[in-house]
């Protein structure tokens, strides 16, 4: 195998050497016959043909830190041949992460292998590994950083620590000019994963702090993820990206322009009820409302509103769910609910016969509906006539009392020009908050229609349901407000 090896002194060259790993069924030799295989130059690589020999004592001379893996496959000796020398002008730096050792396994500590000793750079949390980047054999000689995310360990102890059940298919790549804010992004994914799978903020330890000190002392890069310009290109799911599912569906209903002219204002509605992330299905996919949000500006409308009345913090809710992010990115105005601008609106329902309801999406030219598919624990399912609970004033737990005639009495006032259920992931228990990951569903799958009364109808039946099996479906259907029987609907599948 070719292995890239430490450097063993401060000049500005790198070693490439051929190794070879000598198990029990190979015989120790100082001579070794594939010496004459090498060819003397590759590529202004020349080779200089020595053996070098570790054994089982000394193979932590040569890799100090991993001389664990070669030991546990039964080492008898090491050997490099054939040590090869050039100069160069510039790095690409990758790396693929697979330890939470304050995240150290990084684009900042991947130089480490330039070092004369590693373990120099151990102390303190290896807390000091940016004096790399000012070692003669790297300074500003890095083109590119390569920070590998396909499918990192989140939780471990050590750089050789792997554990299948603490790893997650993320699928990203981070690439960019600074190993600091590269780090820095790696480092907040692991966290929010932590968040996700454990259920509260549980610090690593020992802690990243390598990661402030490159910034901060030795000024390579910058860890501020405010300062960080962060595009996300092909953000893939399963089936294809959120992105592309969402555009898909749209158009078999015959494209944005359908439902949006030019100078409308467009108000967006997607759950972000509460203080989640994305894993955990609680909150309208962030990807899928700023795809919405583009779709409408490039159809000309005027201005895209996007907001909520969460149950918990609006303010963690709206970064917690990343909707705020991705919304404004697309170009939407995101705001907090202002309790001022409720007006109550006469509905003369079965329940509610005036209720204060935001006046916002009356003022809208279009309304468009984007909630999540979850299971709820009153209504058995919330989708999008659940979804208004978000928009209406007054105390919201009175409407519990009678949930089903309530939701299907705001449907009498509350009518949306399209309606796009959110099912990229579902929750299948615990809701509506949700629970662990263990209620999540990955299905990569988004309904939109016209009449939110089908969409619905036809959400039930990614759990297994019929519409006629959740009452608030039924009532609206008595009422006139849209079709439950998926028999009668007009259903079109697409694929991404």
């Amino acid at each position: 195998m070719i292995k890239q090896s430490r450097l063993h002194d401060a000049s500005a060259r790198a070693f490439f050497i051929l190794t070879i790993m000598l198990t029990s069924s190979m015989v120790d030799t100082t001579e070794n016959p594939m010496l004459k295989f090498l060819p003397d130059e590759i590529y202004g690589w020349k080779a200089q043909k020595k053996v070098e020999n570790y054994n089982r004592e000394t193979i932590y001379d040569y890799m100090d830190g991993a001389g664990e893996i070669y030991l546990a496959y039964n080492l008898v000796q090491y050997q490099n041949i054939g040590e090869a020398k050039t100069a160069f002008e510039g790095f690409i730096n990758a790396y693929m992460p697979g330890d939470v050792k304050a995240t150290k396994s990084g684009c900042i500590k991947n130089y480490i292998m330039f070092t004369p000793w590693p373990p120099l750079y151990h102390p303190d949390s290896c807390a000091d590994l940016g004096a790399i980047w000012r070692l003669p054999v790297v300074r500003d000689k890095t083109r590119l950083n390569v920070l590998i995310l396909l499918t990192p360990l989140f939780h471990g102890i050590g750089p050789h620590h792997f554990d299948p059940t603490y790893t997650w298919p993320y699928k990203g790549i981070l690439i960019g000019t600074d190993p600091v804010a590269l780090d820095a992004v790696g480092l907040k994914i692991l966290e929010l994963k932590r968040l996700a799978y454990f259920g509260e903020n549980i610090p690593l330890k020992p802690p990243a702090k390598h990661i402030a000190i490159a910034d901060i002392v030795h000024k390579i890069g910058t860890r501020d993820l405010k300062e960080i310009e962060l595009v996300k290109l092909g953000w893939m799911g399963e089936a294809g990206t959120e992105s592309t599912i969402t555009t898909s569906v749209i158009n078999a209903l015959g494209g944005i322009k359908r439902f949006i002219s030019r100078g409308d204002i467009v108000v967006i509605k997607p759950n972000i009820a509460f203080d989640r992330l994305l894993e955990h299905a609680a909150n309208t996919n962030p990807d899928v409302v700023a795809t919405v949000v583009r779709l409408c500006l490039e159809a000309g409308a005027k201005k895209v509103k996007v907001f909520d009345r969460p149950v918990n913090d609006p303010r963690r809710c709206y970064v917690q769910s990343d909707i705020a992010e991705a919304a404004k990115r697309a170009g939407a105005e995101v705001s907090y609910i202002d309790e001022r601008r409720f007006i109550d609106i006469e509905i003369k329902g079965t329940v509610l016969k005036r209720w204060p309801i935001y006046k916002d999406i009356f003022e809208a030219d279009k309304l468009i509906n984007i909630p999540i598919a979850k299971h709820h624990n009153l209504a058995r399912l919330t989708m999008a006539m659940k979804n208004w609970m978000g928009v209406i004033g007054g105390s919201r737990r009175l409407l519990h009392q009678n949930i089903d005639e309530s939701l299907a009495d705001l449907s009498l006032a509350i009518k949306p020009t399209l309606t796009i259920l959110d099912a990229v992931r579902i929750l299948i228990a615990n809701g509506p908050q949700g629970g662990g990951l263990k209620d999540v569903r990955r299905l990569d799958t988004v309904i939109a229609g016209v009449g939110q009364v089908a969409v619905d109808a036809y959400g039930a039946t990614l759990f297994g349901m019929k519409g006629r099996d959740l009452r608030y479906l039924t009532i609206a259907a008595k009422r006139g407000l849209g079709k439950i029987d998926i028999e009668n609907l007009n259903v079109k599948h697409m694929r991404s």
